[in-house]
């Protein structure tokens, strides 16, 4: 048996690969000279980082074995989560990950094949989807099952700790066709549905595969002049749309989202489970908050998209500084600075922060009197929770999925009324007594929405 279009590249610089043992299916396939990388049946050796370049590998000519998830996931230091992870991404690009084969699979869990090529894209790696995914795999719950994440060869790798996150690796999604593995899709509107259309639509008859999507929201179908202007996007949400409808179970993020699940797909009714968004650990609180004395302005967490809405906060003339969160677009920043000077804003009381990691943006939290989050339409509200976890109130646009967190309607005002906003942001950023009134009635918020509360609910079923 010879390999077929059998190509690899080396690369610097090296990365140590003491536990990965590849195992030729036939120890006389010729390889190629691959310098200090030396396959051998049963040899472990540290090597060089080699990467798959085109032509491919032929699948099947060769099988892998990885270390057990136990080394690779779990509290552990860094580096011992990252080296697993850059195992399975080399072997991967060697040989074509094969979860069939028996040497992968664990007979005492159930087998979940992840499709995590929101792991891979930049623009979802890490934040919205790929954080709450990445969270998800990492969670305890998560080890009751035997997980293969299902990587896209023409998207960028993975980063070594998001690698790390599964107990396999592969690119086709054939071994779970076969073999009846719950098909896990976090990102089922975002991604074409080519590579696990099989699952979708036949199922073997004798290993039915249940398919689990994971629902963000609708936002692009109720948005359509914004988010599907070309005849492309409209064409690509659509497939999406078609795809989803064939899911065994969803797991929308917030009871909104089902609701309009539902009102999409009828027979969707029953079949959903909300989860949330986990908090993420580092933005936790770990101390007393400060109190209304030593904190100062507003923070407005908003973005480009029109539908964020922070005009509503410069029109509200409020007392600066103001500060946003999550506002880059030169244009925008342009915009709004204009506005604000339009409607008697002093020019040093409004600043546009930068990219934060989560120190700083727990920091820009703690040190805010008031955060107002004024978006039009969200699946799930994450400024919310986060700023209710460092001890800062929270006035919420209503809307449906703020208004689930923030059940108090004094809470939250009409996106388009600025009067109102103005009145009752006013009111808290003077007047201690209201401030503390409304923090403790917010405080119990984020609780629901740990890493634990969130896992337990996501990997219930």
């Amino acid at each position: 048996m010879q390999p077929r279009n059998l190509a690899f590249k080396m690369l610097d610089p090296p990365v140590p690969c003491r536990n990965l043992r590849v195992e030729l299916a036939d120890p006389a396939i010729p390889l190629p000279d691959m310098g200090d990388f030396a396959i051998e049946r049963g040899l472990h050796r540290r090597h060089q980082r080699i990467e798959f370049v085109d032509p491919p590998v032929a699948r099947g000519d060769m099988r892998l074995r990885v270390p057990q998830r136990g080394f690779a996931r779990g509290d552990h230091a860094a580096q011992h989560r990252i080296e697993p992870g850059r195992q399975r991404q080399i072997a991967n690009g060697i040989i074509g990950h094969r979860p069939d084969l028996p040497d992968f699979a664990n007979p005492m869990k159930p087998p979940v094949l992840v499709d995590a090529r929101c792991l891979q894209h930049p623009g979802f790696a890490r934040r919205g989807i790929g954080l709450h995914i990445a969270a998800m795999l990492g969670a305890e719950p998560a080890r009751r099952f035997d997980i293969t994440l299902l990587f896209d060869p023409h998207l960028p790798p993975p980063a070594p700790d998001l690698a790390a996150l599964g107990d396999h690796a592969t690119t086709t999604a054939y071994a779970a066709s076969r073999n009846g593995a719950i098909l896990l899709q976090p990102a089922p509107l975002s991604f074409p549905p080519g590579p696990i259309r099989r699952l979708l639509h036949a199922p073997a008859p004798s290993a039915p595969v249940q398919s689990i999507a994971v629902v963000l929201d609708f936002i692009p179908l109720d948005h359509p002049a914004i988010y599907l202007a070309s005849p492309d996007q409209r064409r690509a949400y659509a497939a999406g749309l078609a795809a989803l409808r064939r899911y065994t179970r969803y797991l929308p993020i917030s009871h909104a989202t089902a609701a309009r699940l539902h009102s999409v797909f009828p027979r969707s009714a029953g079949k959903a489970d909300v989860t949330g968004v986990a908090l993420r650990d580092s933005l936790r609180p770990t101390g007393s908050p400060p109190d209304l004395a030593s904190r100062a302005g507003t923070l407005i967490v908003s973005g480009d998209d029109a539908r964020k809405n922070p005009e509503i906060v410069i029109d509200a003339r409020l007392p600066g500084p103001i500060r946003f969160v999550g506002i880059h677009d030169p244009s925008t920043r342009a915009r709004l600075t204009e506005r604000h000077a339009a409607n008697g804003g002093a020019p040093d009381s409004l600043h546009f922060l930068p990219r934060l990691d989560d120190t700083e943006l727990a920091r820009a939290y703690a040190s805010a009197r008031l955060v107002i989050a004024p978006s039009r339409a969200e699946g799930f509200s994450m400024p919310v929770i986060e700023a209710i976890a460092q001890g800062t109130p929270v006035l919420a646009a209503d809307e449906p999925a703020q208004a689930e967190l923030i059940s108090a309607t004094r809470d939250r005002f009409d996106p388009d009324d600025a009067a109102t906003l103005a009145t009752t942001a006013q009111r808290l950023l003077t007047d201690d007594a209201a401030w503390h009134e409304i923090r403790d009635r917010q405080a119990p918020v984020w609780r629901d929405f740990t890493t634990e509360a969130v896992a337990a609910r996501f990997w219930a079923r």
